[in-house]
């Protein structure tokens, strides 16, 4: 069905930077925001030091994966000797399930091991930490970026996914507003940024009237826009809401919204990353679960990781195709009436589908098996996102919006 517009519409030019403010601010509160909500729980449950969170970091930078992070510290498999890790690899790659961007690093991770260690000597905190401590925020960005980009199968996009982790596992001052959008690796964000100020003629990708992919090479005055377009972006949505969102977040939702309210294909949709890793879990755990050898896999704090997000996340909303089109078919957002009064609930509206992967439900059986021994409620009290979030002070004009549901701030707000 077609929905009745008696809503905003978030298509329209003149509402799109606010309806990517409010995704943004959604996926934010609620723990959906890429995976660092993963990322900081599974460090805190496997109870890691400094320099095992920081290779943690790596683990994830160089996959895009937290389970497989999660797996690969479990295993100890940075301190095993090299011939017996490509020994290891050799026999159990296949089930090193990593993200679509990052899968050909697969078969680079023994090589890659060697170069952390021997790029990074030592310790591998210090050496990031020395990096990221150099000066000012901007000198400490690319003093960092730099300093990973030495290190074997870490590029322009592992190595941001790597930085973003640092920034939130250890609070760094690298929250330098540089999407590295002269890069033409960086073209989803870009496209991201010219569709919500309306730029559609200098866009790099985009459907003709036909349905046919045309596809523009932006000039250097092209780029130098946008890269201010961006600058405009992060300003625009800071002043918005009384949160403070990093660039990390930021580009992370930019890659979302354009695959979720523009294209030129549409496949995501608000909670996407978190349910698409739902819907992956009865997956990764087959794999694992035959596994017999070094070292011992537990689950549990990847399961943690996810059933501490806000429930709605988890509990309310699953994976449906139909989901892609609420914003292309009907102009609303999706989900984000979970913070926002005005925003009608799509779910309701459209009457989508629920569904319950295979996955979600191996998970809930995980979690249950798991607070049958530890309290669910602590927790939740314990990793709820908002222990994550930097809170702009009382007399910022966003906690006098009274579109945002404040409650669901809580004790935080």
């Amino acid at each position: 069905m077609t929905a009745t517009l008696t809503h905003t519409d978030w298509r329209l030019p003149e509402n799109r930077i606010e309806a990517f403010t409010r995704v943004a601010h959604t996926r934010a509160v609620t723990g959906d925001l890429d995976f660092h909500h993963n990322s900081w729980v599974i460090t805190e449950e496997l109870g890691l030091g400094n320099e095992e969170k920081a290779i943690y970091c790596l683990l994830y930078g160089q996959s895009y994966r937290n389970h497989w992070a999660m797996i690969a510290t479990q295993l100890d498999l940075y301190n095993m000797p090299h011939d017996k890790l490509v020994d290891w690899h050799n026999e159990n790659w296949f089930r090193m399930k990593f993200g679509n961007d990052t899968k050909w690093n697969v078969r680079r991770f023994p090589p890659f091991v060697a170069s952390m260690k021997e790029v990074c000597g030592g310790s591998v905190y210090d050496y990031l930490y020395d990096a990221a401590h150099v000066g000012t925020t901007e000198e400490n960005f690319y003093s960092l970026n730099r300093a990973l980009r030495k290190i074997s199968s870490i590029g322009r996009m592992t190595a941001w996914l790597t930085m973003q982790t640092l920034y939130h596992v250890f609070k760094w001052d690298i929250d330098h507003w540089d999407q590295q959008l002269y890069d033409k690796g960086t073209w989803s964000q870009y496209d991201s940024i010219c569709y919500l100020f309306d730029r559609m003629d200098i866009i790099r990708k985009k459907k003709d009237e036909n349905g046919k992919i045309i596809k523009y090479d932006p000039t250097a005055k092209d780029i130098e826009t946008v890269i201010e377009y961006g600058e405009t972006l992060m300003k625009e949505v800071n002043r918005r809401v009384p949160i403070h969102l990093d660039i990390y977040g930021i580009e992370s939702v930019e890659c979302e919204y354009r695959k979720t309210a523009y294209g030129p294909k549409i496949k995501e949709y608000t909670f996407w990353a978190t349910n698409e890793q739902l819907e992956q879990y009865s997956e990764f755990r087959e794999l694992w679960d035959a596994y017999k050898g070094h070292g011992k896999v537990n689950w549990d704090p990847f399961v943690i990781s996810f059933f501490t997000k806000a429930p709605q996340l988890v509990d309310d909303y699953g994976y449906d195709k139909s989901y892609f089109k609420v914003v292309t078919e009907h102009g609303l957002n999706l989900n984000t009436h979970v913070l926002y009064k005005d925003e009608p609930n799509a779910h309701e509206v459209l009457n989508l589908p629920k569904t319950e992967s295979e996955g979600l439900r191996l998970m809930k059986k995980d979690w249950a098996r798991i607070t049958k021994k530890r309290d669910a409620d602590a927790l939740r009290d314990q990793y709820n996102p908002l222990h994550q979030i930097a809170f702009k002070p009382k007399k910022h004009p966003g906690w006098k919006d009274k579109l945002i549901r404040t409650e669901v701030y809580g004790e935080f707000g």
